[in-house]
Formats: structure tokens, sequence, C-alpha cells
């Protein structure tokens, strides 16, 4: 495979591949930001973002728009795969103004800083319209959760899942997966959307973390059904029901079943929600999901969900609020420190990055984002370090 130039040169595709000219990508797992459709005004965030594929479709929405006013954020909680992503981005963008309206963070995806909780308890504010939400809501229209998984959907192009398949490895991510997926609802604003998904077939990682989401969002989101979002593409419905098993393959139909020596590798969230008093109707919600199987469309396998947030998650009350102390600082102390947290942000005028961008890493407590990589410097050298 080759093609040619701008010259009229013909150029290998392992070339094309390192320069950035052709950038290759499972046909599913373009499916999240598909459905996503994001547009150049919104802020969108990667969660689990390397290797960056779906980083770089996110921004295409701002290849030809330098003046948009959204960004993307992606983050990986890995320092040497965000730098990987990093430089594929970089490469896929070239020097356009796309990547203008990016930054690369370095965080676990669970506990991914939310700015915007930062500014409301800086400001003494109470979290949530009547106090009663657990998160302040986010900043971000559009969330990709692209979890880590056991990725037995790619048995197709890797052999050796086959040979290393084993049942413990959904159960072993069945909780991180559920951790990252509620940070990821807990930071987009009300009316956001999120898609969820994975590379794998397997249940617990797949509906029984939809259904346990839906759960603990106590109908703050609702699941999408996004079944006919992809004309052409044959896609089945998200199961109903399905089987829990160990180690050793024995069954169980519902957690009651388990051993009380095996109880703690399990847990109730991973069972189905027919094992559960009115259960039907989240059952018949879990088929709104998008699963993809190898041989209906010759793609590799595939799980995603698509919600969309309505209202602030619910959760406890928050602390009552404590009383100092310390007494205050002097005001020149005060104003020292303002001034040393404007020099920390100075950074940020060596850089090409669009404006919204800027004002939100000069948010308070936007400073715990663990930048790798920010926009473009004035003179093109180098990155952000």
């Amino acid at each position: 495979m080759s093609s040619s130039n701008c010259l009229g040169v013909a150029m290998p595709s392992t070339l094309q591949t390192a320069n950035g000219t052709i950038v290759r990508q499972e046909t599913a797992s373009m499916i999240p930001v598909a459905i996503l459709r994001p547009t150049s005004d919104e802020v969108a965030l990667d969660m689990c973002a390397s290797p960056g594929s779906k980083t770089t479709q996110l921004l295409e929405a701002f290849r030809c728009k330098g003046n948009a006013g959204g960004f993307v954020v992606a983050n990986d909680a890995s320092m040497s795969r965000a730098c990987t992503l990093a430089n594929r981005c970089v490469r896929a963008m070239g020097s356009g103004p796309a990547l203008q309206h990016l930054v690369v963070t370095n965080h676990l995806a669970q506990r991914f800083p939310n700015s915007e909780t930062a500014v409301c308890r800086k400001k003494r504010k109470t979290c949530g319209d009547n106090g009663a939400s657990r998160y302040q809501d986010g900043a971000y229209d559009c969330i990709v959760c692209d979890v880590p998984c056991s990725g037995d959907g790619t048995c197709r192009k890797d052999k050796n899942v086959f040979r290393n398949w084993h049942p413990s490895f959904g159960l072993e991510l069945h909780q991180l997966q559920i951790q990252i997926a509620m940070r990821g609802l807990a930071l987009l604003k009300v009316g956001g959307r999120m898609t969820y998904s994975t590379c794998s077939f397997n249940p617990i990682e797949n509906e029984a973390v939809v259904h346990e989401l839906l759960r603990r969002a106590g109908g703050a989101v609702e699941l999408v059904d996004c079944s006919g979002s992809l004309p052409g593409l044959i896609t089945r419905a998200g199961w109903r029901d399905w089987q829990v098993v160990d180690d050793d393959f024995s069954v169980y139909g519902n957690f009651e079943k388990v051993p009380d020596s095996e109880k703690q590798r399990f847990s109730p969230s991973m069972f189905p929600p027919l094992c559960r008093e009115g259960g039907d109707a989240v059952a018949d919600q879990l088929q709104r999901c998008m699963r993809l199987h190898p041989a209906d469309s010759d793609t590799g396998g595939f799980f995603v969900a698509l919600f969309r947030k309505t209202a602030s998650l619910p959760g406890p009350l928050p602390k009552r609020q404590r009383t100092s102390l310390i007494p205050d600082l002097p005001d020149s102390r005060r104003e020292r420190g303002d001034e040393l947290k404007s020099e920390k942000f100075s950074k940020f005028s060596n850089f090409m990055v669009s404006h919204s961008l800027k004002e939100h890493l000069k948010q308070q407590g936007a400073s715990r984002y663990h930048v790798v990589y920010m926009g473009q410097r004035q003179n093109r050298k180098g990155c952000a370090k």
C-alpha cells in the first residue's frame, strides 16, 4: 500500500503512518465519538485517551476552526502513554489550529480533578442547588470513557487473547470500571453526554457496569438509545440477562448463591437486574446499549453505551463548614499568594492555546492538572513540560 505526496512522489504506508498522514484505527473504536457528535464549541474530555485515536477524532472538529470556543482534554494514567498520546496528536494534526484546543494530562481517571468543584469550595459555596449533591457539576459537554478492559473483543487481531483469557479478568476490572465511569458522570455538565465503552464481550464489564451507574445516579442520568445513529452498521442490543462464573467456571445466578469463601471476589453489581425486585424495567433499558460482533460487520468486538446527564448526581449532604482555628493572613501575604499563583500560570503566555482553554486552566483548582502537553509554543518548537 502506498500513495503520493504533494510532489507526486510515492510514499509507503509505514512512512505515512509515522509522519501522521495516515492514522490507523479499528472501525469499532470510532463509534464512541461518532455517536457523541461533538461540535467545535463544546468542551470534551477523553478520560483514558492513549494511544489517541479517539482524541484525534475529537480534534477533527477544531481542525479548520481556530476561533472555536471549545477544547479537548485528553488524559491517561500512565506518563509514558500520555507522552505517546501527545506525540500522536501532534503528528496527526500537524501545525494547524486544532492543537491550540488540546491539553494532555496525566491522572488516574477515577480521581480526575473537577475544577468546578475547586472554584465552588474556594468561594465557600454549597455544592448543588439544594446542598444535597455529592458532586458539583463538571465543566464538560461530552466525555469519552473508554475504560481498561479484558480486551477479548480483539481476539481476531491478537491470538494471545484466547491463550491468556480467564474469567477473573472481568471480575478484577469491574470495580475500577465503575469508579472511572462514575467520575466521568460527575465531571459532566447537566445536559452533557458520555459514552462508556469497552472492547470486551463480557457483560460484567459492560451491561453490569451500566446497570450500576444507573443505580448510583438515582435518576440523574438516562441511557440513550443509539442503535439507529449509525446507519449501515450492524449492531446488537445490550443483554438483559447473564450469568457470572468463577475461576473454575462454576455458574452463579445471583450473589446469594456465591459461597462465603468466594464472596470477597464478587459484588452484587456484577449480577443482572432480573435478580432484583423490579429489575424488568431496568433490564429493558440495558437493551439501549450497543454491541458489535466481529461476524456481523467484519469488525472487532465492541460495546458502547450513551448516557445523558439530566440532573446533578445525588449523594450525602456535605459536611458542615469547619471553623478555622488559624487566623487570617495579613493582606500583604494574601496578595503575595495571588502573585505566586499568577506566576504559576504565566507560562501559558508562551503557548498558542485557545482563549477558552487558557481560561479553563487558570481557574482556581485547575492548577492540580498534571499537564504533559498543551497547545504549541509561539516559536513552534518543543511542547509543554
